[in-house]
């Protein structure tokens, strides 16, 4: 009786461990460099500026987050097109990044705009004490307009 108990009790030891290492959460990845808060002033066309804040999370080659654009810039399409106030708010995106180039960011964005659908494409270069963002953001206009106007600027990590 005495071995039946202790196989009893070691049989269900191994099946607790057991069951604890299989229902385990997996581990989080690690933060990449583009963790964080970066803020900065962005120019657009007729020298127009704002303040652009992105509240990144990095994981896995992926980075999302929020980005917050402030009030008065300006972007000029083209003559068919003219120049447009950017609406000050805030956005939600997502991007990736190559495993080859850890500091270079990518992203994409289609909005719509006086009825038209346009796309922003994103690039970030980021220092390499990962202090400093540079940002482009290219606004791909129909045709029609004439000029995809472009939106630059550097950011700081909070």
């Amino acid at each position: 009786m005495k071995k039946l108990t202790t196989g009893l009790l070691i049989a269900l030891a191994a099946l607790v461990l057991l069951s604890v290492t299989a229902f385990a959460a997996p581990p989080k990845p690690a933060a990449g460099p583009f963790e964080g808060v970066f803020t900065g002033t962005v120019t657009g066309d007729l020298g127009s500026k704002t303040t652009l804040t992105l509240d990144l999370t990095d994981r896995a080659n992926i980075v999302s987050g929020e980005a917050t654009l402030g009030t008065g810039l300006k972007v000029n399409a083209g003559k068919v097109c003219g120049t447009a106030v950017v609406p000050a708010g805030a956005i939600w995106a997502e991007g990736e990044k190559s495993p080859r180039r850890p500091r270079e960011l990518s992203a994409a964005s289609t909005l719509e705009v006086s009825g038209m659908e346009v796309t922003i494409e994103v690039s970030g270069q980021l220092s390499a004490d990962g202090k400093t963002l540079d940002v482009t953001a290219k606004i791909d206009t129909p045709w029609i307009c004439g000029r995809d106007p472009v939106i630059t600027g550097t950011l700081t990590k909070i």
